[in-house]
């Protein structure tokens, strides 16, 4: 919006200043003070102005814009419109209004703002551009096209405008005028995203896609929050067949702008594409929300959602192309199960044919009629969506549709000698992508001048050019005057054998009647074909013709006529096996896989072929069907060595060494072993010891596979024996160096031998997997190197080998092409040396700039002299390559798309050779990406000085020089200061010395010099992510991932990123991400089980502890966690084993051996607690834990000073670590110590146990000040046995002046109501009255210096008070009260009687006893023990709270009971009562006497060894007898 330019216009000269100057003054300096944002200063100016000229248009516009700028858009609109009420040609209120009606929808009114400010002022460019806006909006763009060009016409230099006049001419498939204006924008505005963005637009559209990308990138850096941009490089990445980083965009979108249709509709076709059709079909659905033209209909009945309804009529309407209906329309017959009758709206064109569909119950109408009655509806392309439809489920039955059974009008001119092939090469050119999926005619010609079919045009609308062409084809008729409509044109095409066409609906009608069709696709096809296959999941006898690049419909046509030949050829199995066998020896592997897929579908069971064909299959690249395409040849022939042997090769492609090395043996089998059969007559050596014996190993292949093999050899263990090794004699000199091994040499006559053995069949042997691939043969060279002719020391020495030894002239497909050559070898910073044996004349006009050492590469070892020299070696597979590996030389090795096993799939190390890096074809034949990718690594390598440096800082954080390291890297940056590689690994140095400023610095240097590079990003994000930047490291991973979505360590960062800043589900999602990109990454599975336990989820957690062990049996972490969560899961057993485990693995663990120890506690197992703890000391004679844990399992052994030592060993390492001293003060109150003890148990509320939480944080403590006049509260803390024996320390609170209130647990109250002088009881969670100071109850014994000799019983041994219950009788015999078990929270589960002792203990008791269970709670076993008993009587329902479970103890003669409530609760009452203990009782109960201080009337019955419940209950039967005089 253009704001204050001369908006009030001139008034008359007055001899003085008027009120109206005055107002138009003030209203000018608002202007200028909204523009600057001051809008309190332009409120107070405004409301002068308001009161000289309230009715001045320039006051009302100026108030308007300040409201607006205000965020109050209803009062700005008012403004606006006074305004142009009193000035109708106040063109700017004009504009703003418009653009308010234009954000409330309200287009007509705001079209009619425009068009009233372009009537005031013509030559205003915003009026007529926000015309087009709206114009463009309600899809009249020759309209808006005319306004933005009249806006340019005013403001040539106006961005938006050609922008959005762009937008237009690219919508109307003007390719050449919208590049025009996008480009003119990009003239006037070049840093605005949307002008990258409409670049991009125009760029995708005319499939220039690497262009598309780049533009928007660039929009995306402008503003990287813009969800549209994120939406349309996603769109531009999927047209580039790299759909992860598409997926991600979409994702980032949605996430950005959850609203956003397009970036739902773009990630459902997405979806679609890769086979995700369940979250695709959701997605899909959001297309209704784009700008797309088509809209939902007959809204007025309810979305059919796929529910069975029998009874009821569905409505489906077709929506989109013919294609799409002819493609959808077979879904009706699954749709048809769960409805009454279906109609179908379609358009005319498609009636006839669509009544051929199967359906019970269909009536098919078109768009023109009005619909019989119908009870739901739903669009045809949402029925897969309503019917789930996966890929498994896509209803495949051909033909779904059907022509009619009357003679086609073309039959007589269709040839009875050959194919009679449809062919449409052109689809809608209405349709926006038209022009990239249709062929021109010219493409077609090459067909036409083949003889192997004759071709029948069903191209509509063709040129009379073309038709005139067709006309006086030989080979070529038109039929297109016979297609009518579908129906007709089904009709001729049921006649032919064959159709080829592009992606239009003639393919899908063939599709739909069975028959053969042929698509022509263009680089990026639509969703519904997927990607990379060529076959279709929707019509099975289609097959699927893809352009290799964007518009190379060129490489298409030959890939058709090739198959075209093939399909023509005779069926003579011999011949077509030898014609394929030729094929695939010439690289031609495409067209040998069609010749052996042609031999099996005429013999499926032709066992040579179908190997044959496994071995195509893995030579391109797809090693999964090559797989199963050599398991069914090896089903029909097991024995067969060379199907077993060529399986073989798929499995070590794989990875898959140990099946891999077992089929490999049956190489010895075939026919070319046959030259070997002398060597393999002596037994095979299978690993056995050679003492006094002889083993000869004897090379068989290549001179590569020895070189690669041949580190084997040190592995055999000689045992006195001798080993011989049988090499190529030009190998014989290099090898003879390695140690142990006596080398002769192929020719030469063997020494007597005892057993034999291949070389290659060491691996088998010695059972070598991926992990375990021994190091590369070391060979010793010697000292005297022959020099490198011309070598300059200031420049890198790279060897070259672009291919093997010529053995024909036609090149094979390992080749590097050596036009390519001098790409890499111009002059510059490096030297090439050449590593070929012999020069080519042909080649000679490429390798100019190579210095040639042919003549001196004699054999092996001179070969090795010189690459020992270079900096680099550059080759294909060949010799070179394992040799350059051997030696430790860095090496680049080029690999075709179907390389060989050795080199593996899907990675560009090699776990042979760890200084080689692969560069492989992308696709068959692609060596100019190869190229691309190799050039771009030259760039980023190092000088020789600076490669120098580096070596020397390697060296120097090898021994911990971590400064020195940092002067090198700085010294080689200095040397090559734009290498990107050299700047991080000086930044990460930095960064490791503390220098965070200086390495983020050079991180940020790396990145501005290589900003496409992923690692750039990855390594800033580290380095924020290390200085505890999580915010900022998120960012930068975030950018990684867009470059490189695949790559798992990526997402597992920024995950952890996520999860430092508490963001649990972005973590837990991060790191799934990572687990699915590689479900190996074991650390990834752990922190997936860290998020999971974190929220609580043990089960998830475990589960993922488990992946993390099962890929990483040494993964310490994990397994403690594992247990940690097994133990939370209730699985005690697995837990103990967990830990156990841990402690084989690494002697003394500490988290391991404590919570081993703790279990071992918890399972009542106090001496193997005590091992677990040593265990842990021996390693960690300090670990407090470890001394804390071995304290309390002496303890639970009543070694009480032992457990004291053991506390007094921690405070001298950790003399303020709070459970030391809580727990040392255990063992002195036990041990009587009660004056340290007491004060050692303060510090139970400097641990972490939340028991201890501060109470009542805002009162004093009492800390011994006077207490005369003073209000007190004393609270509980603990259990309720706690309570019940410190409360009685009330009434000395109340002696020395206070004013007592207690604080107690529910169910106490009225209990404690009977303590004397106390003021008041409350429960936990009632209100506290005011109070002056506060003392937990478990302090009074500190405050009162109580020991065993002053503790405060009370009269009688008595403190609390309460009546008897009465009614309980027992007819003359004893009555005694009973409880057997408690709440189990002690750490020792060891204080409950076992129900199953219950027998023993009222055994002979009746007639003497009458039991009174007062336990509130039963297990199953001893409820049924009880009701079992005679006299035994529950006492449980009568059980309330502790009153009335203090007037049921008042009424019993005796209580036993276990060391619970109870036994406090019947002491504090006076009751004579008797304490069942274990043999490692609470402290409270002191060791060794049967009394205790606290409670007169108590009788204490110990365990006298641990667990042992007999003795005790035998004990208390026993004095039961007595007592009642027995």
């Amino acid at each position: 919006m253009a704001l204050a330019n001369a908006i009030c216009p001139d008034s008359r000269r007055l001899s003085s200043k008027t009120a109206f100057d005055q107002a138009r003054s003030l209203i000018l300096q608002a202007l200028d003070l909204i523009t600057e944002g001051t809008l309190e200063t332009a409120d107070l100016c405004l409301q002068k102005a308001n009161k000289l000229a309230p009715n001045n248009p320039d006051l009302q516009f100026a108030l308007g814009l300040f409201h607006e700028e205000s965020g109050d858009a209803a009062q700005a609109q008012h403004h606006y419109e006074q305004a142009v009420q009193l000035d109708s040609c106040h063109a700017q209120a004009q504009i703003n209004l418009g653009l308010l009606h234009g954000q409330n929808q309200a287009l007509g009114q705001a079209e009619s703002c425009f068009q009233n400010a372009i009537a005031s002022e013509p030559h205003l460019p915003e009026a007529h551009l926000n015309l087009g806006n709206i114009l463009q909006q309600t899809n009249r763009l020759p309209e808006a096209e005319a306004a933005y060009r009249c806006a340019l016409r005013v403001e040539p230099t106006l961005a938006t405008g050609h922008r959005n006049l762009s937008s237009i001419l690219l919508w109307q498939n003007r390719h050449a005028e919208a590049l025009q204006h996008a480009l003119k924008a990009a003239q006037h505005d070049p840093v605005n995203g949307e002008t990258h963005n409409a670049l991009g637009a125009i760029f995708k559209a005319t499939q220039q896609i690497d262009k598309a990308e780049a533009c928007f990138r660039l929009a995306l850096e402008t503003d990287r929050e813009n969800a549209a941009y994120h939406t349309n490089l996603a769109g531009a990445l999927v047209d580039a067949g790299k759909l992860n980083q598409a997926q991600y965009h979409y994702q980032q979108a949605i996430q950005l702008n959850a609203m956003l249709p397009d970036a739902h509709h773009g990630l459902g076709m997405l979806q679609l594409q890769t086979g995700n059709l369940e979250a695709g079909w959701k997605n899909y659905e959001w297309r209704w929300q784009t700008a797309q033209q088509n809209k939902r209909r007959h809204q007025g009945k309810p979305e059919w959602n796929g529910e069975s309804t029998p009874d009821k009529t569905l409505f489906v309407y077709c929506e989109q192309g013919l294609g799409d209906s002819i493609q959808f329309v077979r879904f009706l017959a699954h749709a048809a199960e769960r409805v009454d009758s279906i109609i179908l709206e379609c358009p005319p064109e498609a009636a006839d044919l669509f009544r051929t569909v199967r359906v019970e119950s269909l009536t098919i109408i078109t768009a023109d009629r009005t619909p019989p009655p119908f009870d739901f509806q739903i669009a045809l392309l949402s029925l897969p969506k309503a019917l789930a439809a996966t890929l498994e489920k896509i209803p495949k039955g051909v033909p779904y549709l059907r022509s009619s059974s009357q003679a086609s009008p073309i039959d007589t001119q269709l040839s009875s000698q050959k194919l009679n092939v449809g062919l449409v090469w052109a689809g809608n050119p209405q349709h926006r992508n038209d022009a990239f999926r249709s062929m021109q005619w010219t493409d077609c010609e090459p067909l036409l001048e083949t003889d192997f079919a004759q071709f029948v045009s069903l191209q509509l609308n063709a040129s009379d050019k073309v038709n005139a062409a067709i006309a006086k084809s030989p080979n070529a008729i038109d039929a297109t005057a016979h297609c009518r409509d579908l129906a007709a044109t089904a009709a001729i095409i049921n006649q032919l054998d064959l159709v080829i066409s592009v992606d239009t609906a003639m393919a899908h009608l063939a599709g739909a009647l069975g028959k053969p069709v042929w698509l022509l696709l263009p680089f990026a096809g639509e969703w519904r074909w997927m990607t990379n296959c060529d076959h279709s999941p929707w019509y099975p006898t289609m097959k699927l013709f893809r352009q290799p690049k964007p518009g190379d419909w060129k490489t298409v046509i030959q890939n058709v006529v090739e198959s075209l030949e093939i399909t023509t050829l005779p069926v003579d199995v011999f011949s077509l096996e030898k014609y394929a066998l030729e094929t695939k020896k010439n690289g031609r592997l495409q067209k040998a896989r069609l010749l052996f897929e042609k031999i099996l579908t005429h013999d499926s069971e032709h066992v040579e072929s179908i190997s044959n064909l496994g071995n195509v299959l893995l030579a391109l690249g797809k090693t999964g069907q090559a797989i199963e395409t050599h398991s069914a040849a090896q089903e029909l022939a097991p024995n067969s060595s060379q199907v077993i042997f060529n399986r073989s090769l798929a499995l070590l492609k794989t990875g898959d060494f140990q099946n891999g090395w077992v089929g490999y043996e049956h190489r010895t089998n075939l026919p070319h072993y046959e030259v070997f059969q002398s060597r393999m007559q002596q037994p095979k050596w299978q690993g056995e010891s050679l003492a006094g014996k002889t083993l000869l190993v004897w090379a068989e292949q290549g001179f590569g596979d020895t070189i690669q093999f041949c580190r084997f050899l040190r592995l055999i263990d000689r045992d006195g024996g001798r080993v011989l090794f049988e090499c190529p004699p030009e190998m014989g000199s290099l090898l003879n160096s390695i140690e142990g091994i006596e080398v002769i040499k192929r020719g030469e006559h063997p020494p007597q031998h005892d057993l034999q053995c291949a070389l290659l069949s060491l691996p088998r042997i010695f059972g070598t997997t991926l992990e375990t691939i021994p190091e590369p043969a070391g060979l010793n060279l010697g000292s005297a190197l022959p020099s490198l002719p011309g070598a300059d020391q200031s420049k890198l020495k790279i060897g070259l080998a672009w291919r093997g030894s010529r053995r024909h002239e036609t090149p094979e497909p390992r080749e590097f092409p050596a036009a390519f050559l001098p790409e890499l070898t111009r002059p510059g910073s490096a030297q090439f040396y050449s590593l070929q044996l012999e020069q080519v004349d042909s080649e000679t006009a490429f390798t100019r700039d190579l210095i040639w050492l042919n003549e001196s590469l004699t054999d092996f070892r001179a070969t090795a002299q010189f690459i020992q020299q270079l900096d680099l070696v550059i080759t294909i597979d060949t010799a070179v390559a394992h040799l350059a590996g051997t030696l430790g030389k860095p090496t680049w090795l080029l690999l075709p798309f179907g390389s060989e096993w050795r080199w593996l799939e899907h990675r560009d190390d090699c776990p042979w050779y760890p200084s080689m890096r692969f560069f492989r074809q992308p696709k068959p034949g692609d060596w100019v990406t190869v190229l691309s990718t190799v050039k771009e690594a030259l760039r980023l390598l190092p000088t020789p000085t600076a490669a120098h440096h580096l070596k020397q800082a390697e060296a120097a954080l090898i021994q911990s020089q971590a400064q020195r390291a940092a002067e090198q890297y700085q010294l080689a940056h200095e040397a090559n200061p734009k290498n990107p590689f050299i700047l991080r690994l000086l930044g990460n140095t930095l960064g490791g010395l503390g220098r965070a400023e200086a390495a983020q610095e050079k991180l940020q240097l790396a990145l501005e010099l290589q900003p496409t590079d992923p690692e750039n990003h990855h390594e800033l994000a580290l380095h924020f992510a290390g200085l505890g930047q999580a915010e900022q490291a998120i960012v930068s991973y975030q950018r990684a991932i867009e470059l490189n979505p695949a790559c798992a360590d990526y997402h597992f960062n920024l995950g952890n990123a996520h999860y430092a800043l508490g963001q649990a589900p972005a973590a837990r999602s991060s790191f799934s991400a990572a687990t699915t990109l590689d479900p190996q990454l074991a650390e990834a599975h752990f922190n997936l089980g860290q998020v999971a336990q974190d929220e609580g989820d043990h089960l998830a957690a475990a589960q993922s502890y488990k992946r993390a062990v099962d890929l990483d049996f040494h993964y310490v972490d994990a397994l403690v966690n594992l247990g940690l969560t097994l133990k939370e899961l209730g699985q005690p057993e697995l837990t103990r084993e967990c830990f156990e485990l841990i402690l084989q693995k690494q002697t003394g663990h500490p988290m391991a051996g404590v919570n081993l120890a703790k279990f071992h506690l918890e399972q009542n197992h106090p001496p193997a607690a005590e091992a677990a703890c040593r265990s842990v000391l021996e390693v960690h004679p300090t670990h407090a834990e470890a001394l804390l844990n071995l304290g309390v399992a002496l303890q639970a052994q009543n070694r009480t000073l032992d457990a004291i030592a053991a506390y007094e060993e921690i405070v001298a390492h950790n003399p303020d670590y709070p459970d030391r001293q809580f727990n040392i003060a255990f063992s002195e109150l036990m041990a009587g110590r009660w004056q340290s003890g007491w004060q050692h148990y303060e510090a139970r509320w400097g641990t972490d146990n939340p028991v201890f939480s501060p109470r009542h944080p805002h009162v004093q403590a009492w800390n011994g000040e006077p207490l005369s006049g003073k209000r007190l509260l004393f609270f509980a803390e603990q259990g309720y046995g706690d309570t019940l024996q410190f409360c009685r320390f009330a009434p000395l609170l109340s002696s020395a002046g206070a004013t007592v209130i207690i604080e107690c647990q529910p169910g106490l109250k009225s209990l404690l109501e009977s303590i004397p002088n106390v003021e008041q009881v409350v429960e936990q969670g009632e209100a506290i009255p005011a109070v002056d100071f506060k003392l937990p109850m478990m302090s009074a014994p500190l405050v009162f210096g109580i020991t065993p000799e002053n503790i405060l019983n009370g009269s009688d041994g008595r403190y609390l008070t309460a009546p008897a219950a009465e009614g309980i009788c027992s007819e003359g015999r004893l009555k005694v009260g009973l409880v057997w078990s408690g709440r189990e929270r002690s750490v020792l589960n060891n204080r409950s009687l076992p129900s199953a002792m219950l027998p023993e203990l009222f055994q002979q008791t009746e007639g003497i006893v009458e039991w009174f269970s007062l336990q509130k709670e039963e297990t199953v076993e001893a409820a049924e023990i009880i009701t079992a008993t005679p006299n035994v009587t529950r006492m449980g329902s009568q059980i309330t709270d502790f009153e009335s479970t203090a007037r049921l103890v008042n009424a019993m003669d005796l209580i036993v009971t276990i060391d619970t409530a109870m036994a406090h609760l019947a002491g504090a009452l006076g009751q004579r009562t008797w304490v069942m203990l274990s043999h490692s009782p609470d402290w409270r109960w002191m060791p060794q006497r049967d009394d205790s201080p606290w409670y007169p009337n108590s009788r204490l019955f110990r365990q006298p060894t641990a667990g042992d419940w007999v003795s005790v209950v035998e004990q208390v039967r026993a004095e039961l007898s007595r007592l009642a005089g027995r």
